[in-house]
């Protein structure tokens, strides 16, 4: 896989990337497990107001202190999901 990087009035740079079936299977398997941990997350936040952790639980010091006070369970009480989903601020990429 080739990626371009474009930046003006400098010409076109590539980079590519060596990209195998292997290596695809491998990075499928690894999607599938961490899309199955945040299921797994999602479900226990909606069921249970389990609120959402870092795979090892630690507070994650790169997160602003704004969302580590949105992880708290009294934050989650009574919402359901469409609630959760309304308060997600979009952003522009």
């Amino acid at each position: 896989m080739t990626y371009w990087f474009v930046k003006l009035p400098n010409k076109p740079e590539s980079f590519t990337v060596k990209y195998s079936p292997e290596s695809h299977a491998k990075t499928r398997q690894e999607l599938d497990q961490l899309l199955t941990r945040l299921q797994h997350s999602m479900d226990d936040y909606f069921r249970a107001n389990i609120p959402l952790q870092h795979p090892d639980q630690q507070p994650c010091k790169c997160c602003p202190p704004e969302l580590r006070k949105r992880r708290s369970p009294a934050i989650l009480a009574g919402k359901g999901v469409d609630a959760f989903l309304n308060d997600i601020v979009p952003i522009e990429l």
